[in-house]
């Protein structure tokens, strides 16, 4: 009867842990989602402030571009694993680098 009641604690343990590092993965990739999302969000929300020509600030048109990337970002995202959601970002990233390369190169043109 001890010998049963031990399996089953060992089981137990070894479940909650399996919930614990599943939560904490979950969590990670939620984080990683959100913080994506937010990024490409704030980028395309100035980028269509200034191009409508709006004053500084948060605007009716910032923040409706900011909720369509973020949740158009959450959704698309929603099956990739954190280490697809971390070549993404290092993707973007890169890209924003080559755009920036190219508006200081070009200044007056």
């Amino acid at each position: 009867m001890a010998d049963l009641l031990g399996s089953m604690d060992r089981g137990i343990s070894h479940q909650v842990q399996d919930g614990i590092r599943k939560t904490s993965r979950d969590l990670l990739r939620h984080l990683l989602r959100f913080a994506t999302g937010s990024v490409l969000g704030l980028t395309v929300g100035l980028v269509v402030q200034e191009i409508l020509g709006q004053p500084s600030g948060v605007t009716l048109a910032f923040t409706f571009a900011f909720m369509t990337c973020l949740l158009l970002t959450w959704r698309l995202t929603r099956s990739w694993a954190v280490s697809t959601l971390l070549v993404f970002d290092l993707i973007m990233i890169l890209t924003g680098l080559v755009l920036r390369l190219y508006i200081m190169a070009a200044p007056n043109a």
